[in-house]
């Protein structure tokens, strides 16, 4: 039975992923775009977060995987569907976080709308607490996140950086890394 749902959850997230990678945008008010293209992104995020796997110390204490959003205004009401999925065992909790000192708490940073200068600061902090950061720069190597997403073609793609993830003592799903454009960078 367990085997049973384990297909099921696979089979789910592949199609979500490819009708994901799929979605074309079409002619609408560009405000409506965006908030169809945050409310996609913030779907990815969720399942970004089931095909990552945190050290024991950080989730070991926590039943919620905090996802935390910094950065422009769509982004974050856009976000506002992932509070209270199940993923992986632990209930997700949205934060809209303000200040440096909050990103300690999540798990998951996405960020937008913040000058590429404190950025690096930003990514430094979390790589010490071992979050999951998550960026929409055209190049990941702009940012120093971990995953970054970008519009290629009209449609949403994301980028990762696998040794940003182990420095941030993260493991990625392959199944997540085959989805990706990889970017192997420096730093």
């Amino acid at each position: 039975m367990k085997h049973s749902n384990n297909f099921h959850r696979i089979r789910q997230f592949i199609l979500l992923m490819f009708s994901l990678l799929s979605i074309n945008y079409g002619v609408a008010s560009p405000r409506h775009d965006l908030i169809n293209e945050y409310l996609v992104k913030a779907a990815f995020t969720l399942n970004f977060a089931r095909l990552t796997q945190w050290p024991e110390q950080k989730l070991k204490f926590s039943q919620n995987i905090n996802i935390c959003v910094m950065g422009n205004e769509t982004l974050k009401s856009s976000f506002h569907m992932v509070n209270g999925k199940i993923i992986n065992g632990h209930i997700s909790h949205f934060t809209i976080i303000s200040r440096l000192n909050m990103i300690r708490q999540c798990h998951i940073l996405v960020i937008s709308g913040i000058k590429q200068s404190n950025m690096r600061q930003i990514f430094k902090l979390a790589q010490q607490h071992s979050i999951l950061t998550i960026s929409e720069l055209p190049d990941i190597h702009q940012s120093g996140a971990i995953l970054n997403f970008i519009i290629q073609n009209n449609k949403i793609r994301f980028q990762i950086d696998p040794v940003k993830a182990l420095q941030s003592g993260l493991k990625i799903s392959s199944r997540l890394l085959k989805l990706a454009i990889i970017k192997k960078g420096p730093g």
